[in-house]
């Protein structure tokens, strides 16, 4: 007879801090996406220099934001903080998502 383990308050705290900093890393990108439309002016011409700045801001930084969700969480699920490493990889994907549908415009 197998019994299903109960989730620990640390398990869930854990979890919980996963999700908070995958969450946090997106706002801090939104955060440096505004701040470079803010900082950059366009020019006389068609003006689309501010604009450019925002997704270049948005495209990298998001590439960080992933490569280090992934690598982490990925490393910290091998060492056995579970869910830790489940929280963190849950909330990229969680914040990922959304970019990749209204990018492609669904």
């Amino acid at each position: 007879m197998t019994t299903t383990e109960q989730p620990t308050r640390r398990t869930v705290r854990d979890a919980v801090i996963g999700v908070a900093i995958g969450l946090g890393a997106h706002l801090v990108v939104f955060g440096l996406a505004f701040v470079a439309g803010s900082v950059v002016k366009p020019s006389a011409g068609d003006g689309w220099e501010d604009l450019v700045a925002v997704i270049t801001a948005l495209l990298v930084g998001e590439a960080v934001v992933a490569l280090a969700c992934i690598v982490v969480g990925t490393v910290l699920i091998v060492r056995g903080r579970r869910a830790l490493g489940i929280g963190l990889l849950a909330a990229w994907l969680a914040g990922f998502l959304p970019i990749v549908v209204q990018a492609i415009g669904v």
